[in-house]
């Protein structure tokens, strides 16, 4: 009899009686049964997205930027939708229902879809193109790595180092260098170190300006009674990229710079 006034609405329910992350399982296998292709997934999960772009909600903007997509590929998802997505018996209309039936509580409303959303794009696999990747910082980068694995992520920031990535071309540095001083390195790892750096060097890092004059410091044979060619010339790589480093604000290269200018001043 008391049954009666029980206002709750039958998610509100489940939720209760299942606990959140249980039920939130529970209702994207519901939604995930109206999703018949990867195709449709990738759609649908573009359009939330999309959606969620439009929001100033913290929670809902963490979202978005967790996902690791690019703006680019989920902009105007909503415009290119299709009824497979967003039809009468779509995974889209469906997602909504459920979630309606929490709108007496809009937070929760909000966390519950996200959950689901994140839910099913964890059981139905969905492989995002490690191109659409942003990563412009650490966080973005440790996101990048979790989502692909070390092998892809690793594949893709040479690439785009290689582009001309400013943050990559760092990162690739800092990665190669980090292997050799654990003692890791092989001669590909050197080749690479030597390349990201001078790449990263030649974008305008200072830290890369200064990490390539140690390497063509390293380089010089400073036990040989006499300067070779090939001693002057790293001297000379040396100095050009202390003094850039030191113009950038690297004061640890003024002491360098002093030095190679005399020794190579009467080589000039």
């Amino acid at each position: 009899m008391f049954g009666l006034f029980d206002k709750r609405t039958e998610v509100q329910k489940t939720i209760d009686s299942m606990g959140f992350d249980e039920a939130s399982h529970h209702y994207a296998e519901m939604v995930a049964s109206k999703i018949p292709t990867v195709s449709v997934m990738h759609q649908f999960y573009m359009e939330e997205l999309d959606a969620a772009s439009y929001s100033d909600n913290p929670l809902v903007q963490s979202f978005v930027e967790d996902s690791g997509v690019l703006e680019e590929d989920y902009k105007g998802a909503l415009d290119r939708s299709n009824p497979a997505v967003d039809g009468p018996d779509g995974p889209q209309q469906l997602l909504v229902k459920i979630c309606m039936q929490l709108s007496h509580d809009r937070d929760l409303m909000v966390r519950f879809r996200l959950q689901i959303v994140t839910n099913l794009v964890e059981q139905m696999e969905v492989d995002v193109p490690s191109s659409t990747f942003r990563v412009t910082n650490e966080v973005e980068m440790e996101r990048f790595i979790s989502a692909v694995g070390p092998q892809k992520a690793g594949a893709e920031m040479r690439k785009r180092a290689m582009e001309g990535d400013a943050y990559c071309q760092e990162a690739m540095s800092q990665l190669t260098t980090i292997l050799i001083q654990q003692g890791k390195a092989n001669e590909q790892t050197i080749a690479d170190h030597y390349t990201f750096t001078k790449l990263s060097a030649e974008s305008g890092n200072p830290s890369s300006q200064y990490n390539l004059a140690k390497i063509y410091t390293n380089r010089i044979d400073t036990e040989a009674e006499f300067w070779s060619p090939q001693d002057l010339a790293n001297m000379r790589s040396a100095l050009t990229w202390h003094e850039r480093a030191f113009a950038n604000g690297v004061a640890e290269s003024e002491a360098s710079i002093e030095i190679f200018k005399k020794i190579l001043l009467p080589h000039s």
